[in-house]
């Protein structure tokens, strides 16, 4: 599920490319999730459907009645504000949620995503 997160415009370590203050995360609140892991692949979804200008017709405020561009944008951002720049010696994205290890695995998928590939 996709879930809109507020990201400061002060963080110091940016992260909102557009200024809108939004981040967009994917994973299964009911069930527990992999965030940082899903909305990546979430990203690709939408992104191969090849429908930027496509509106959402679910999803929660935030979501629904905005295209796919933007949706996938905030999703980057969300990928960009999430990073950490290094714990206990490891630099990277987090893989499940916002306090568990860093991985590297999933910041190639984001990396692909980022603001100028989303045209």
């Amino acid at each position: 599920m996709a879930l809109p997160v507020n990201i400061p415009p002060e963080d110091p370590y940016g992260g909102d490319t557009n200024g809108n203050g939004i981040g967009i995360a994917c994973w299964d609140w009911q069930y527990g999730g992999r965030e940082m892991y899903e909305v990546g692949i979430a990203m690709m979804a939408i992104v191969s459907s090849d429908t930027p200008g496509r509106v959402a017709v679910t999803g929660p405020a935030g979501v629904i009645g905005r295209t796919y561009r933007d949706i996938v944008q905030d999703m980057a951002d969300y990928c960009a504000w999430a990073q950490n720049d290094e714990v206990l010696g490891e630099p990277g994205i987090y893989l499940y949620n916002l306090t568990s290890a860093s991985e590297t695995r999933v910041t190639p998928v984001t990396s692909a995503l980022n603001p100028s590939c989303v045209q």
